[in-house]
């Protein structure tokens, strides 16, 4: 039995997909086995998957279930006693699993452990780094105010605890991971390793960039709301039947409408994208993209992310069963 399972579900990745699988059997130093959910791509993906010849790969081809679905039939067919995540396109550093490993054979009370994450872009050329907190009360902090904790693509953990508390709560359609943090940190010890585990690609078609249609904006606000509602003992609806859960959704979609919300998202990504774009030398078009951050929300440069303002924001889901 390996002692790691990796995790991939990948949809329409013939870009960087061989790049990203090279450097998970390239790793120092560990005992693994590779699971790669096909999730119903379109592109050249299955036949480049098909093209390895690897014993410690397990390749899965299926319909499109979507990114959860898919993770949750990765984890209940691992054979590893630990799970380490890897998107379609970031890059795993040569020694990432080991390092991880380690940090979890010492740390017995730590389920979860993340890292930082170099920024590079889509020719992976380096653009910045991302650092996140490494305890778990610097992490919890970030958590419930709606601010970036280590990406999806560096998460290490015990497979035992997160299929003893569900695996990925399958409601989250986006932000899956965002929810299993909140969820695991009221139990359990969370962590980072003060290093550079993974290279994240920026893709700005892919969800966590564009977020098209604000899903992800909406599924975040949604977790950390259902998060707070389990600490004050009143009704998850993430754990509530589709018709409540669906209901839920709506009255965060009009509240986001109402208080703004998407403009800003929108305005915020803009200018990453507008950062990345200057890094790239290319000064016209992040000049250009700046301005246009203005018309989004002319207030963009004042505040953090949204300006939420937690918990009071979201205290009128808190005060009851009843918020229909």
């Amino acid at each position: 039995m390996p002692d790691i399972s990796v995790l991939m579900s990948v949809y329409n990745g013939e870009r960087w997909i061989k790049e990203s699988i090279d450097s998970v059997l390239l790793q120092k130093g560990v005992d693994l086995e590779f699971i790669i959910i096909n999730d119903g791509s379109t592109d050249n993906t299955s036949y480049i998957l098909d093209s390895f010849d690897d014993d410690r790969l397990v390749i899965i081809h299926q319909e499109n279930s979507g990114l959860t679905r898919a993770l949750n039939r990765g984890l209940g067919i691992a054979n590893g006693k630990f799970i380490a995540r890897i998107d379609a396109g970031d890059i795993c550093m040569p020694d990432r699993l080991f390092k991880q490993k380690k940090f979890l054979d010492d740390n017995l009370e730590v389920v979860l452990v993340g890292s930082n994450a170099l920024l590079i872009d889509e020719n992976g050329n380096e653009i910045g780094k991302a650092k996140y907190p490494v305890t778990h009360n610097g992490l919890v902090e970030n958590l419930e105010n709606f601010r970036s904790v280590f990406p999806h693509s560096s998460i290490f953990f015990r497979k035992e605890v997160i299929i003893r508390e569900g695996g990925y709560n399958e409601n989250f359609t986006r932000s899956q991971d965002y929810d299993l943090y909140l969820r695991l940190s009221e139990k359990y010890l969370l962590a980072g390793v003060d290093d550079y585990m993974v290279k994240l690609r920026y893709n700005p078609d892919s969800m966590s960039y564009c977020d098209k249609g604000f899903l992800q904006l909406k599924m975040g606000l949604s977790a950390l709301i259902c998060y707070f509602r389990r600490k004050e003992k009143i009704k998850d609806f993430s754990r509530s039947d589709e018709d409540v859960w669906l209901l839920f959704l709506d009255r965060i979609d009009r509240w986001l409408s109402l208080k703004k919300y998407k403009q800003k998202r929108e305005a915020k990504i803009m200018l990453r994208q507008c950062r990345t774009l200057f890094r790239q030398g290319m000064f016209k078009e992040s000049l250009f993209l700046f301005f246009s951050c203005f018309r989004k929300d002319p207030t963009f440069l004042l505040y953090r992310d949204i300006n939420l303002k937690i918990p009071d924001d979201i205290q009128q889901f808190l005060k009851s069963d009843d918020i229909f």
